[in-house]
């Protein structure tokens, strides 16, 4: 097994809460302004290019991306130690939604200081995190919606499912609060592990929340830090 399908398979046990469901089929390519917005998150090894995926992070603007606090705060597995994946990175993905190209490393800027942190049961507030690209950065950006959403609408989850392919999870707007947007899933397009950090965006690709965990017992309903929180609690320097 190759060190990255191995990091496939390790992606439910480095993310503390995970968003359990069996694997969708595929649908069809991502629009080029989503797929070089919504990256990969991993630890690599500058030396050899190996890399263990971890979650999903999205582009706000001159190298400035968002993603969950509980990604950037991940650990790797024990098995993992000495094999030199110390470099926090990201990854775009191809035409198809493969993450194949190596974006550049980045640095943790913010993790939002209200955040509780995680445990196996709990989904707390304020999951998320800045961090920015030591690099160049990427063509699209995706911003911020400033109208309030409407429950019933339907929005879109970009994200890794298992480190494996940029894949849209489309879902129902149930509730808007100041620290959750909670959302549940259409019939056979659930979010899974590796949605992690993900945008959630309306149909007009703007930004409504940072997708964070399940709901232990309610396989089919997620929720998402508000993306105003986000800014909120990790601005982005100007």
């Amino acid at each position: 097994m190759t060190m990255r399908r191995a990091g496939a398979a390790a992606a439910f046990i480095l993310i503390g809460i995970l968003l359990i469901a069996p694997l969708p089929s595929l649908r069809a390519a991502p629009p080029s302004s989503i797929r070089t917005a919504v990256v990969l998150v991993a630890k690599r090894n500058p030396a050899t290019g190996d890399y263990v995926p971890i979650g999903t992070a999205f582009h706000v603007g001159e190298g400035w991306f968002r993603t969950a606090a509980h990604v950037v705060t991940a650990t790797l597995p024990r098995r993992f130690e000495g094999k030199g994946l110390d470099q926090w990175s990201l990854f775009d993905a191809d035409e198809f939604g493969n993450p194949r190209r190596f974006v550049g490393p980045f640095d943790i800027a913010c993790v939002d200081a209200r955040w509780k942190g995680k445990d196996d049961d709990g989904v707390f507030p304020h999951d998320s995190a800045l961090i920015r690209l030591a690099g160049p950065p990427p063509p699209s950006v995706l911003r911020t919606s400033e109208r309030r959403p409407a429950a019933g609408e339907t929005v879109s989850v970009w994200g890794f499912p298992e480190g494996s392919v940029l894949f849209e999870s489309r879902s129902v707007l149930l509730e808007v609060t100041p620290e959750w947007v909670v959302i549940q899933n259409e019939t056979g397009r659930p979010t899974i592990g590796g949605h992690s950090g993900a945008p959630v965006v309306d149909r007009g690709e703007l930004v409504l929340g940072i997708l964070s965990g399940g709901v232990r017992g309610i396989a089919a309903r997620q929720r998402a830090v508000p993306i105003l929180d986000a800014e909120r609690g990790c601005p982005r320097p100007r």
